[in-house]
């Protein structure tokens, strides 16, 4: 609506929650698929309807964020494997090109002493 009203036009990438569990503490985690934190990755396809449909939005994008303090790297392995399955998808369904894939972050940290980051 603000774009709208400013007769502009707003890139946006979608916060998908893929559905990846990953070995971290539950309150640091936002990638399984009922996180609050993004658009489940099984309503991406109906949603990009609906934004694809607005003429003050540009889709520009998917992005996802697994959590935080995550030491083993093949959370986001699987991560990026369904977010290209969803690509594509949404390349057939839509006849798009997904443009950018945003990893977000949250890889870990030496907090303590036997913390192992990758």
């Amino acid at each position: 609506q603000i774009a709208e009203s400013l007769n502009t036009k707003v890139r946006i990438i979608l916060r998908v929650t893929p559905g990846i569990d990953t070995h971290t503490h539950k309150y640091i985690q936002t990638g399984q698929v009922d996180s609050k934190f993004g658009i489940s990755i099984n309503r991406v396809p109906n949603f990009m309807k609906k934004v694809l449909s607005k003429e003050h939005i540009s889709y520009n994008g998917l992005h996802f964020h697994l959590g935080s303090q995550i030491f083993d790297l093949s959370s986001y392995v699987l991560a990026i494997k369904e977010m290209v399955k969803l690509m594509k998808k949404i390349k057939d369904l839509e006849g798009i090109d997904t443009l950018n894939l945003n990893l977000g972050g949250g890889l870990g940290v030496k907090y303590l002493e036997s913390d192992l980051p990758p």
